[in-house]
């Protein structure tokens, strides 16, 4: 079992966790200071079993944001889309809260060339990527319990509403 401090904000994973080469920070978002569930406990694994193809995935999803927001921004001109993952960072892994969900949520946080300001995340569903977009602290977002409440017939609905 991982051993975890409260930072004030977070329960944060000593020594956080490796993926894809990069060592990242682990953080738990729960209400207040409370302890974080079984379910979150059991996601600090599931980081460890992430498949090797999630990377290219990943890159896909960091193209496919590029592409919507490079007319808006100026880094176009300086960012290789046959090497887009030269141009972004992952750095933390959040684990929101999940409640009776049946599914596991990661939220994979870090900075990209195109958007200094926000930065990239990743919304991870069972190991696979939901989202890309710019960081919007979705993890901690108060509407962020309307999704996982959700019925699973609804959720992504849900979801796509609040990333709107």
């Amino acid at each position: 079992m991982a051993d975890l401090n409260w930072n004030g904000d977070f329960w944060e994973v000593e020594g956080g966790r490796s993926l894809f080469g990069l060592d990242l920070g682990v953080y738990i978002v729960t209400e207040r200071d409370e302890e974080p569930t079984p379910r979150q406990l059991e996601s600090i694994e599931s980081i460890d079993s992430l498949s090797t193809e999630l990377w290219s995935n990943l890159c896909d999803q960091a193209r496919s944001y590029f592409e919507r927001i490079k007319s808006a921004t100026n880094a176009g001109a300086n960012v290789d889309m046959r090497k887009i993952d030269d141009h972004f960072k992952l750095k933390d892994v959040l684990i929101p809260e999940i409640g009776d969900c049946a599914d596991d949520y990661l939220v994979l946080s870090g900075e990209c060339d195109w958007e200094e300001e926000h930065g990239i995340q990743f919304l991870l569903e069972n190991g696979n990527v939901l989202h890309c977009g710019p960081d919007t602290g979705l993890a901690v977002n108060p509407c962020w319990e309307d999704v996982v409440e959700a019925s699973s017939e609804t959720r992504h609905q849900s979801l796509f509403e609040l990333l709107e």
